[in-house]
């Protein structure tokens, strides 16, 4: 006789050997992929968005004997990296020669399609021929500029001025672009309508009475038609996941975990090489400092930054300048008594989706 209870369901649906839910890695059996190599990555595998303070280099590369700064501003520009923005990530850039042009897409369905392929000795071979459906991009221009205090001093403070105002116009561009990018994947509309997962009052992982978060991450992974290459949530979410009840005491018989949630065991459990958990925040208009990436939604996406293949989103980004940005410096000698270094940066950039199918999101996960 089979009892069905909370402990057996538990026992059921731990973690095997290699730290991946059995229906999983099952799965990817049956595909002819090796668990073992999916493991191999995860443990391997390192948050892209790490803060390395690479806008120090930029100072590097002034000396006091430049009398240019379009090209240290724009390397300060490129250079600028948060410890919490992933938009380059997961809507991965393509270089674009011209502001608006069309790109290609072979139509899956059809290159999936059931076809006869036996012949005989004098018969012709059936012919395929791919649909390919297009779409066009159009890239938009985004720039800020910066103000500062002219100096009487030698060349290198002055230079120093102006990258740190490049650095800080690069963080306020990027910070845009992240919330453009978040806004673009926290869509429920962008996905196609059998990858929309919302969940009822009683469904939150975090409190609801019949909270199933293993069967909404399953799910949500078989309704895509590729793999799952990233899980994206703000912190907010990631804490209403780690209090969930039944992930704990699943993931808990992970090796070397006391108990407490970690990314690694999340994206392992369910075959997905990254977890991205960020915190990054905004203030809107009334003042109050808010996640800008959802406070109770999270995204699945296959993410392919080769140009030539599909992918959920992506950046069309003019080629221009220094990685994609353009500046300019000059002086303003009618503000203050020493004038005043004015520093701009200016980017065109169209964020798309490529491919609704190749995402899911799951909305309301938190209370």
């Amino acid at each position: 006789m089979y009892i069905n209870t909370t402990e057996t369901r538990a026992r059921a649906l731990a973690p095997t050997k290699l730290g991946i839910n059995p229906a999983i890695e099952e799965r990817m059996r049956a595909f002819g992929l090796d668990p073992q190599e999916l493991a191999h990555r995860v443990a391997l595998s390192r948050p892209s968005r790490a803060a390395r303070e690479r806008q120090r280099l930029a100072l590097a590369l002034l000396s006091p004997s430049d009398v240019t700064t379009a090209e240290p501003m724009a390397q300060a520009a490129m250079m600028f990296e948060s410890n919490s923005y992933i938009a380059d990530e997961v809507c991965p850039i393509q270089r674009v020669n011209e502001r608006t042009g069309i790109y290609y897409k072979y139509d899956r369905d059809q290159a999936r399609s059931l076809i006869e392929t036996k012949v005989g000795p004098m018969s012709k071979s059936k012919e395929i021929s791919p649909d390919i459906s297009t779409g066009t991009y159009l890239v938009e221009d985004h720039s800020l500029q910066d103000v500062v205090a002219g100096v009487t001093e030698n060349a290198n403070p002055s230079l120093r001025l102006r990258a740190s105002a490049a650095t800080r116009i690069a963080d306020r561009l990027m910070m845009m672009r992240e919330y453009r990018v978040s806004q673009l994947l926290g869509t429920a509309a962008n996905y196609a309508a059998a990858n929309q997962f919302p969940l009822g009052a009683a469904f939150k992982w975090n409190g609801g009475a019949s909270a199933d978060p293993i069967k909404d991450m399953l799910t949500a992974i078989e309704a895509m038609r590729v793999e799952c290459t990233h899980v994206v949530m703000s912190d907010l979410v990631w804490h209403a996941v780690q209090q969930n009840a039944a992930i704990k005491a699943i993931l808990a018989s992970q090796f070397d975990n006391k108990g407490l949630l970690r990314t690694a065991d999340f994206g392992l459990y369910f075959g997905v090489p990254n977890v991205m958990v960020t915190k990054a925040e905004y203030e809107n208009s009334s003042g109050a400092r808010k996640r800008i990436w959802s406070e109770a939604d999270l995204v699945l996406l296959n993410v392919n930054d080769a140009a030539d293949e599909r992918t959920f989103a992506r950046t069309f980004r003019l080629n221009q300048g220094a990685g994609g940005f353009v500046s300019s410096s000059w002086i303003d000698m009618e503000m203050g008594p020493n004038g005043t270094h004015k520093a701009k940066i200016a980017h065109a950039d169209d964020e798309a989706i490529i491919a609704s199918d190749y995402g899911a999101i799951i909305t309301g996960v938190k209370q």
